[in-house]
């Protein structure tokens, strides 16, 4: 099967989302909230993990003091 690369943004199930992956990349899906895209579909590289690179995120975002609006 010929390689295939997603990349750029993309109405998907009606939501406006950003798609950077090919095939038979290992892929992180983040879900975001007060932006335009509901979601980033990223591609991973090796030996990283999706849930390697999510548990990052997890603890950067955790350990960001939260501002007030």
């Amino acid at each position: 099967m010929p390689p295939l690369k997603m990349a750029g943004m993309f109405l998907y199930h009606g939501d406006v989302v950003f798609f950077d992956y090919g095939r038979e990349d290992a892929v992180l899906v983040v879900d975001l909230t007060g932006s335009r895209y509901k979601h980033l579909f990223v591609h991973v590289d090796e030996p990283d993990t999706p849930a390697a690179a999510a548990e990052r995120i997890q603890a950067a975002i955790a350990a960001t003091p939260a501002t007030s609006s």
